[in-house]
């Protein structure tokens, strides 16, 4: 199923700068990122899962001269039944 996620790095920022980029990307499992969006340090995108199973996702935010990781641990069960279930953690 695809969901919406978004993070709000607001903390992160009042100790470091104002995010100027973030970076989504895919480090296991079978997921797909779109529409990733930026708007006063709190990111958001669209994440589609194409299979059971885990995956992994780094968002890593820039602030130019700063960088922060966070992990969106995401486990589907089977992506093919409505109103599928993502259980998702944060790290």
């Amino acid at each position: 199923g695809k969901r919406s996620y978004s993070l709000d790095f607001s903390p992160w920022a009042e100790d470091n700068n104002t995010l100027t980029s973030v970076t989504w990307t895919v480090k296991t499992g079978q997921a797909s990122v779109t529409s990733e969006a930026l708007s006063s340090n709190v990111v958001t995108a669209n994440i589609e899962a194409t299979q059971e199973g885990r995956s992994i996702i780094e968002i890593l935010a820039d602030t130019g001269t700063e960088k922060y990781s966070a992990y969106l641990n995401l486990y589907v069960r089977d992506p093919n039944r409505i109103n599928n279930e993502l259980l998702y953690d944060y790290y």
